[in-house]
């Protein structure tokens, strides 16, 4: 029970409005692993819905 009402809460104050799906994880990783990212250098790319920007 606590850890859906942890995800519960984390997901309520992500702008986003729920946690993030594992494929959403792995397509940041993905990218980051692609020709796509080749000028992508010194960052730090969240995937959190949006929380880090509140």
């Amino acid at each position: 029970m606590m850890a859906w009402i942890r995800s519960s809460l984390l997901a309520s104050t992500a702008p986003a409005g729920r946690p993030a799906s594992p494929g959403e994880i792995a397509s940041a990783a993905v990218y980051l692993a692609s020709d796509e990212s080749n000028f992508v250098h010194g960052i730090t790319l969240p995937v959190d819905g949006g929380r880090l920007a509140v």
